[in-house]
Formats: C-alpha cells, structure tokens, sequence
C-alpha cells in the first residue's frame, strides 16, 4: 500500500502513483494537502500568509490536522489490521514534510532555539561556478515572507538573520516528521511486525541551507542530491549501528529489498541500454554484500580483515535547465520538458564531483556541445566552494572523470 507522497505526484508517476502495476490497494493521499499553498502562517502584524516560514497550531488548521499526521493514522491503522497475520506486505509512508513550505505544529519549534541555529561558513556564489549551475530559489521567492524581502534576482542573497529562521524551521519540520517515524516503527513493535519486517527509510533529495549562497533542491551539489539511507533487517542488524562509505543510489533500494526479502525469481538482471523489450530488469545493484560486508566487520574488528565486495566506481546524478543564466519565465529552478536546453550530468566518485553541462535536444544529450564543467576535489574542498575545471593541470583528471561520465549516460546517447 502506498501511503502519502511515495511517488511524485502528476506526470512524473503518470498521473496515477504507477496504480495498478506497483500498487494492490488505491494509493492513499491525504485530504488536507489541497491546502498546502494556503495562507495559514503567521505574520508578525497579525495577518495570514503564504510563507516558507509556517509554525502552526494544528488544531486552527483546515480539517484541524496536517497531510502527514492523516497518512500517519493511516499507516498505523494499515499495521493494525494486520496484527496476528504472517500475509507479507508492502507498506510505504512518504511523509511531506520537510518539503516547502516548512509548515508544522509549532511545539517543535522548542528543539531548536534559534540562538543554535548556525549558518554555514562559506554561504556566497562560488566565483568559478558557472551561471547555468545556480539554483536561484525561486520556489522560496514565491513565498510571501520572501518577497517581502524584495532582493534581487537572481544572486542576492537572503539575509543571515531570516536564514536563521528558515534553517530553525527546516530542523523542527525534521524532528516533527521524526516524530511520526518514531510512532509509526512502535505500532510496528505493538502490532507484532517489528521481528519480521526490514525497514528502509531514505529522503527523496537534499535541500540547501545557504551553502554556495543557494536554498533549496534545485543543482547538482552533493547537497541537494545527497540523501538519508537507513536499513533495519530483522535478524541481521541488531545491535549493530554501522556505516559504510560505498557509494549508492536509490535506483539500488528495489535489488536490495527483493534479494532481502527473498522474493521469488531473486534480483532481476541489470538493464540493457535498450530496455524496451525486456520484461523485467533494474538499474541498481542490491546493497546486501555491502550489508554483509559491514555485519562480518563488527563481529571480526579484533580478528583478520573482512574483505571488501568489489563495488561501483561512480554515482549518478543530473538537472536540466532552460538556458544559461537564471531566469524566472521559463523557470530555471523548475523547467518544463519543452523548455530544457540543457542538461548537467554528474559523476560522484570517492573523492571527485565531475559535472558536464551539455546541449539537450529533445529528450537526447548532445555531448559534443559542453557548455560547462565543473570538478571538485572532494578530499581538499568537501563543500564543493572550489571549482577547478578551469586549472589546465586538472586536465588529464577531466578527461577521464569525462569517460566515466559518458560510459555511465551512454544510454542517454541513443
């Protein structure tokens, strides 16, 4: 069952959250999140707004709760039809929140006094970095409390004292939805699921808190596409709080559950650069030898080494844009398909952040037109506030970072 925002919603899941072909049960989507854009924060004259800063009490709220605590009461009712059952099931939560705007009941607010709430150090526009690599914001523009503001478009930057205020509210939006986490594992402890049921909790992508000078999702720093990836495997980690440094991705959650859960026909074969006439294939490779790899080194830390599982040399990621520079209409946070220009494909290794922005016609990359690059050594600048891919030395590195790159998109090509 799918509970809340588990796919995105529209054209990205096909208007339908993948019903019926992923789903046994209509997918579940609470009746308050039509309010979402509706003005119900707080202004200091005592008005009512549209704001990216939204502390509330919930019982003023329309319906008197929140999207997340209805698909909370949702899922807990789903484990609770099932106490006393061994049928398997799928259940996935998506919890909104943190998504803007940043609207959740205000008694968590009391976690985080902002005179704790630390900005960080290097928060200005790299100046080597490409214009067509900035993410101006624009979602927290259309805010009211932002506007209000009145800063420039599209580099000025938002004030450190309302910084503040965004980054105490993204954090108690966190330990809200940490909250529910923590109630929703429980009913799995009362229901009696907790010994049988492996747990994955991950984040959809990153956000930024004025690093390089940005707020939001919208680039391909390791901040806006890094994510939580959490795994509890009955049986398995128990009393074992480990973490590994292997490079993952998401499209490596669907190997990884089907070999954990032991589904029938195992973890179906890697995808040719031509799927279309294959029935059943994956992207990802199953975390589980990482997984045993990092259980046998706590049971062996005084023992011989436990070897290593030969692992992927590079992580993927990428974001379009409608041209060069920043720019409201078309919007190059939030480009729509006929409107991408350009796309930024990224390479993540162990120690290096390589990106091509290159010419995109259609829905085809034209890698013969690289319109920018962007390389940081992540060993020396793990921020990624030093742009290097202009340093004639780095040359050779590039050149190879590019064939990776390339090798990993290839598809792209076809």
């Amino acid at each position: 069952m799918s509970v809340g925002k588990v796919f995105h919603p529209g054209v990205s899941s096909n208007w339908s959250d993948d019903q019926p072909y992923s789903w046994s049960q209509y997918p579940y989507h609470p009746s308050t999140q039509k309010y979402k854009e509706s003005a119900v924060c707080s202004n200091s004259d005592g008005t009512l707004g549209k704001n990216i800063v939204c502390p509330v009490e919930v019982h003023f709220q329309p319906g008197k709760t929140l999207p997340d605590l209805q698909s909370l009461h949702v899922a807990m009712k789903f484990l609770k039809e099932r106490q006393g059952s061994h049928q398997p099931f799928l259940l996935a939560v998506g919890f909104h929140k943190p998504h803007v705007p940043l609207k959740y009941p205000r008694k968590y607010l009391k976690h985080h006094p902002l005179d704790s709430v630390q900005l960080p150090d290097v928060r200005q526009r790299p100046s080597a970095l490409p214009t067509v690599a900035w993410n101006p914001w624009t979602d927290l523009r259309e805010r009211d409390d932002i506007a209000a503001l009145n800063l420039s478009f599209p580099f000025q930057p938002i004030p450190d004292w309302y910084g503040k205020l965004i980054k105490q509210s993204y954090y108690a939006a966190v330990t809200y939805i940490d909250d529910l986490v923590g109630q929703l594992t429980n009913q799995l402890d009362i229901t009696g699921h907790s010994n049988d049921t492996i747990i994955l909790l991950i984040g959809d992508h990153g956000w930024s808190m004025a690093e390089h000078g940005e707020w939001s999702k919208f680039s391909n720093f390791d901040v806006a596409v890094n994510v939580p990836f959490l795994l509890s495997i009955p049986g398995q980690t128990e009393g074992c709080s480990r973490s590994s440094h292997a490079l993952v991705e998401l499209v490596d959650i669907f190997p990884t559950l089907v070999e954990l859960a032991e589904l029938p026909g195992g973890v179906p074969p890697l995808c040719p650069d031509n799927s279309s006439s294959v029935t059943l294939c994956t992207e990802g490779i199953s975390l589980v030898p990482l997984i045993q790899q990092e259980i046998a080194s706590m049971h062996q830390e005084n023992q011989a080494k436990v070897s290593t599982p030969q692992w992927k040399s590079g992580v993927f990621s990428q974001y379009p844009r409608p041209g060069v520079y920043p720019t409201y209409k078309p919007n190059s946070d939030k480009p729509r398909l006929k409107d991408i220009r350009i796309m930024g494909y990224t390479l993540r290794t162990q120690r290096h952040k390589y990106t091509e922005w290159v010419h995109f016609d259609d829905n085809k990359a034209d890698w013969s037109q690289v319109i920018a690059r962007e390389l940081y050594d992540h060993k020396l600048d793990s921020g990624e506030d030093l742009n290097l891919a202009d340093r004639p030395q780095f040359a050779k590195l590039m050149g190879r970072l590019s064939q990776q790159l390339r090798a990993g998109w290839s598809r792209h090509q076809s």
